[in-house]
């Protein structure tokens, strides 16, 4: 299997360290110090003959040894210190070159997979024209009130990186803006969707950004927001290809906007490799002049297959702010999945009640909109324009200050069904809901508390070995216990269980206040085993001192082998 004997090697020296107490703090951005997840295998793939190439010293001539190797030099990489893009030569026999992964000068070596991502949204018939998500106060985002402040997301450019962007449709061409677009499947600068099936980038951007008071279709949530397309999806695209989407141009896109991800089978465990990881904690420390990217997730469209948002290695990422839907009944939709890295809610498709109007493709009827749209894809963008209606008034607001603002700001609903708990800093969250419903015009009245939030700083437990082989129906190993008081922003914890099936496998993450994140859920998925990294926000605001306890679940009683784990608490002090 892909990098089987790799990651073998690496957790037989990775779990090394057995201390239970942890107290020194750190800062900076903590998340280089968790280790690479890796993704499933998927069945529908491309290897490419591309390589990321890290290299352990500058003094090595790289051309040398791409060429002893059988490869040419495509380019270094922007963000990766002493790594290259390089191409196998054409008719290089892997029996006469040596394996350049195996070379002492690479530190490390990835070979680029072109993968299919999937849209998050739902398709029938169009032509309904009440948009419910803007002009019903009792079910929408609270835009209204922020529009006729003065504010409508101008000063703020979003991306909508997608299958790409129709973007001469009248309700999108207004402020559109070619710069900061671009066409990453087919390599050049227009990121129209020229193909009859590429219309959910454009549906996307009218629920971030279409344009109104111009007699057609509707408007989004940031109607006078710039708007770029990042055409991504259209067909299947690597690691490198996806880093360079969610990077360009990163001092002139503000909001990137992804309504895609991994398969939501319920069995797909995928995030980002190694080169878009490095991007986008590059993107978050470098991106808007230092003030870092804002990156806003759809948060996956698989509860009817027991998905579960942190099995997407995209959405799960503390850096990225992770949404689900809700219907126009005011419930989670019966697709949105539940997750612990839920950041809010949006309005969106569901059983009962209208769907989601906004843009589409020049079709029969020359009308360019549609009364269907919807999933967390619809949601994703409209939380993106709200985006852009704050930092269009605040535009100094970091990437840290963005979800400070959103945890504090949004809406709970359905409080009998929700299964809300109220977190030790005494903060409701749910894992259907995150803390709530968006509400824009509350966003914009606290934003001013919250810039100038105090440095981040990181509690690393570093590798906890537990080395437990167990039939229990429930395990939990030594506490690791938390000396020192910060605030709790976000909660990362990497793991690594053999032998049980991940369908059958529950973890839950307990804080010393006693709050509970629930990161593995039973599902459908049928493979074995789980070398990952979750994350959680339920423990917002609490104190991180004190024992953090994690529970294996394994309620058939398989044979279950534990090997370990890693706490990465970050936030600031008080």
């Amino acid at each position: 299997m892909r990098f089987l004997f790799s990651l073998v090697c690496f957790l037989s020296v990775w779990f090394l360290v057995h201390g239970s107490e942890v107290s020194e703090v750190k800062s900076g951005i903590p998340y280089h110090a968790l280790p690479h997840a890796e993704s499933d295998e998927q069945e529908e793939s491309e290897v490419t003959d591309v390589w990321v190439v890290k290299l352990k010293s500058e003094e090595m001539d790289v051309e040398q040894l791409a060429d002893e190797h059988g490869y040419e030099v495509q380019k270094q990489m922007r963000v990766l210190d002493k790594t290259f893009l390089m191409k196998e030569k054409e008719g290089r026999r892997r029996g006469v070159f040596a394996n350049l992964s195996t070379s002492a000068h690479v530190e490390w070596a990835e070979q680029q997979v072109n993968r299919k991502r999937y849209t998050r949204a739902f398709f029938s018939d169009p032509h309904f024209k009440d948009q419910w998500h803007v002009n019903d106060e009792e079910r929408d985002l609270n835009v209204l009130k922020v529009w006729k402040s003065g504010y409508m997301g101008g000063g703020c450019q979003v991306a909508i990186v997608d299958d790409g962007l129709a973007h001469d449709n009248p309700d999108l061409s207004g402020y559109y803006n070619q710069e900061g677009s671009w066409d990453f499947n087919y390599g050049d600068s227009d990121p129209d969707a020229d193909r009859s099936g590429d219309t959910h980038g454009t549906s996307a951007a009218g629920c971030a950004a279409a344009n109104g008071n111009n007699g057609v279709c509707g408007v989004g949530t940031a109607p006078k927001a710039s708007l770029a397309g990042i055409r991504l999806i259209s067909k299947m695209a690597s690691d490198n290809d996806e880093a360079e989407a969610l990077s360009y141009e990163y001092n002139l896109n503000d909001v990137y906007s992804n309504s895609w991800g991994p398969s939501d089978d319920g069995r797909t465990m995928e995030g980002p490799g190694k080169v878009l990881t490095q991007h986008l904690l590059d993107a978050i420390e470098h991106g808007r002049s230092g003030k870092g990217t804002v990156y806003v997730w759809a948060g996956g469209n698989g509860r009817e297959y027991k998905d579960n948002g942190n099995m997407d290695g995209y959405n799960n990422k503390p850096y990225t702010i992770s949404i689900g839907a809700y219907g126009y009944d005011m419930k989670q939709a019966y697709y949105s999945e539940d997750c612990a890295c839920l950041h809010a809610v949006a309005p969106s498709s569901g059983l009962t009640g209208p769907d989601i109007v906004t843009t589409y493709m020049h079709n029969a009827y020359g009308d360019s909109c549609r009364s269907n749209f919807g999933g967390t894809s619809a949601a994703a963008p409209m939380v993106s324009g709200v985006m852009c209606l704050l930092l269009g008034k605040y535009p100094d607001l970091t990437w840290r200050e963005v979800q400070h603002v959103i945890v504090n700001s949004a809406q709970p609903i359905d409080e009998d069904g929700g299964s809300w708990r109220t977190n030790g800093a005494g903060r409701k969250f749910s894992h259907a809901y995150g803390f709530g419903r968006i509400d824009a015009a509350k966003m914009l009245e606290i934003a001013p508390d919250y810039h100038g939030m105090p440095e981040l700083v990181f509690i690393d437990s570093g590798a906890v070995t537990v080395g437990k082989t167990t039939t229990a129906t429930s395990f939990t190993p030594d506490e690791t216990v938390v000396s020192t008081s910060i605030i709790v922003e976000h909660v990362s914890l990497y793991i690594s269980v053999s032998g049980v099936s991940r369908g059958s496998l529950t973890v839950t993450l307990t804080s010393p206040s006693g709050m509970e994140s629930r990161l593995v859920e039973s599902s459908n998925d049928y493979h074995t085993g789980m070398a990952w990294t979750m994350s959680s926000n339920a423990h917002w605001g609490e104190d991180s001192k004190g024992p953090w306890k994690v529970t294996f679940g394994n309620p058939r009683g398989s044979t279950m082998t534990v090997t370990g784990y890693q706490l990465l608490i970050d936030g600031h002090y008080d």
